[in-house]
């Protein structure tokens, strides 16, 4: 560290997710980053340290359904959960908020908005499981159905492989959708994807932008 740069930076690391209880694995994740910072300021750099827990997801949905709760009870659980368990470990975060704030909605918007105004984003009619009963189109997670290369039950999620070949929701024969009796359909729906060839460039003001409120924070800290 003896070629030091007046550069803040910005650290963080894989967000925790919020569908179940910490692991000895998180420590191999967090504790070296927390070293990491608590180096870098100890030598004079200027560093800002921001994590979160994840809270999107289908697997917070099929476990909040199976818990009889919904997502957001779920998510709230186990946000507070890691957040406790890290403070308890000394690991301070600058900022330590859930992929669910406002802050995160509003810079996705300005990111696809953005996308959007480039001409990168482009709709597709494509086939996805739907379930009348459920009266919503459904993700993989949700699918069970009969193989029809080997026969067996098997689930969308795992994007099987049989016979050299990948199956989709709409290969499966006898589709059905957990949690609920009955067969499911498969359903055309308009969808949105990206084709962007050098996100980096278009994004690259509202990184800055970012960096900026983090910068912002980091000052805040110091004086508070």
């Amino acid at each position: 560290m003896s070629d030091l740069s007046d550069k803040p930076v910005l650290v963080t690391c894989g967000l925790p997710y919020a569908n179940g209880k910490a692991h000895v694995g998180h420590l191999r994740t967090y504790v070296p980053a927390d070293i990491y910072v608590r180096a870098l300021k100890k030598v004079g750099r200027k560093a800002v340290f921001v994590c979160g827990s994840d809270t999107h997801g289908t697997p917070i949905v099929v476990n909040a359904e199976q818990l009889g709760i919904t997502p957001g009870e779920l998510v709230e659980e186990y946000h507070a959960h890691f957040k406790n368990l890290f403070k308890r470990l000394e690991i301070n975060f600058d900022a330590f908020g859930t992929t669910d704030d406002k802050e995160n909605h509003d810079r996705t918007k300005q990111i696809v908005n953005r996308l959007i105004e480039k001409d990168y984003v482009y709709p597709k009619i494509i086939e996805i499981a739907y379930c009348p009963r459920c009266n919503r189109f459904l993700p993989d997670r949700y699918v069970e159905g009969t193989c029809p290369h080997c026969g067996e039950a098997k689930e969308g999620t795992n994007a099987i492989k049989v016979a050299a070949n990948t199956l989709n929701p709409e290969n499966f024969q006898t589709l059905s959708v957990l949690f609920v009796e009955g067969l499911l359909n498969i359903e055309n729906r308009n969808t949105f994807f990206s084709n962007s060839p050098n996100s980096a460039t278009i994004l690259k003001p509202i990184s800055q932008k970012s960096l900026e409120a983090l910068q912002t924070l980091e000052t805040m800290r110091l004086a508070g």
